[in-house]
């Protein structure tokens, strides 16, 4: 049985001055925050905590705002909640917007702004943070089998030979991929506590505890290693599908899901085999090659052709004597080339 506690408190963006907020608080709180910003943006909605969770150090909401990202929803802020405004950040990396605020029963709290540009977006986000941040586990899972399962759609990771990655758009649809990883979105949308979260992620036929295990899970979880120190929840909630009975090794998780979306593999498969063609284009024809055959120095014209070979010859993968008289005709009439 882990050892792991499901909720700790964490640091928040204003510290110790913002207070914490027993359920009942919390409750009152977003009611509160929603009535006075309702009208200031078209949608406003709280991110869905998990029922067993007791006290809170932030309340969290997702907006639609049609500010820039770059910029800040500060004066829209200051129209709505005035003086009852104490302090705010802007983070333009995370679209996010923190309110150190004043309620009405004088309690001065801690309230996240998740911006978003519209209503796709809207619910991809709130189905993304909800639930005690359950898609982090959901992103484990799909991690593991190669696949990402991120806030603005499923991919297919695509490394190349040098190791980089580039993702594959699968679908934007959240409950489509939790589908596509096994998983039911009624079964999530059901789930009110951790221990929901963990049979709904361990109910998946391509689940294997050896997946959540602590060193395998920090090796899928490395981008996100300062999250996972900081939430104890997701710790706890790695740690006890580790323990759960369950398949020791994973499926083939290609298989799976061409037996079930065979459309999906198709696409993805093409997508990857252009992908490995660009690759090997980008090798073979590249500004050296083109300085060696056409006897230049660095310039503007090594550019210039390679510019012309990606336009014209969008599938080769070399340089024939065809494509050399053909640009030497367009870019040096008057010049003889080997």
């Amino acid at each position: 049985m882990s050892r792991e506690v499901k909720y700790e408190p964490i640091e928040k963006r204003f510290g110790s001055e913002a207070e914490r907020l027993t359920k009942p608080e919390f409750l009152a709180a977003i009611e509160e925050i929603i009535s006075k910003c309702r009208n200031e943006f078209p949608e406003v909605k709280p991110i869905i905590p998990l029922d067993d969770k007791e006290t809170f150090g932030d309340v969290d909401l997702v907006i639609i705002s049609n500010t820039s990202p770059e910029d800040s929803d500060e004066e829209r802020m200051k129209r709505v909640f005035g003086d009852s405004l104490l302090d705010y950040r802007h983070q333009k990396n995370d679209k996010m917007d923190s309110l150190y605020l004043k309620l009405d029963s004088g309690k001065k709290i801690q309230v996240d702004f998740a911006r978003t540009k519209n209503i796709q977006e809207f619910e991809a986000k709130l189905i993304h943070a909800s639930k005690g941040h359950s898609s982090s586990v959901i992103g484990i899972l799909a991690r593991a089998y190669g696949f990402k399962f991120a806030m603005d759609g499923f991919y297919k990771r695509h490394i190349n030979s040098n190791g980089d990655e580039s993702d594959i758009l699968i679908t934007n649809d959240l409950f489509k991929a939790m589908e596509m990883l096994g998983l039911s979105p009624n079964k999530w949308k059901e789930a009110k506590t951790v221990e929901d979260i963990i049979d709904f992620i361990a109910s998946s036929e391509i689940f294997s505890p050896s997946i959540f295990s602590t060193d395998e899970a920090k090796k899928l979880n490395h981008k996100r290693s300062a999250s996972l120190k900081r939430r104890s929840v997701q710790r706890y909630m790695y740690a006890r599908l580790s323990d759960k009975p369950g398949k020791e090794t994973k499926i083939n998780y290609e298989e799976y899901l061409e037996a079930k979306y065979p459309e999906v593999v198709q696409v993805y498969k093409r997508t990857e085999s252009e992908l490995v063609r660009s690759e090997r284009n980008r090798k073979a024809i590249n500004g050296e090659a083109i300085m060696i055959i056409f006897n230049l120095n660095p310039s503007k014209d090594v550019g210039l052709i390679l510019k012309h070979i990606k336009s014209k010859y969008p599938d080769a993968d070399k340089i024939t004597p065809e494509m050399v008289n053909e640009i030497n005709a367009e870019y040096f009439p008057e010049e003889k080339f080997p």
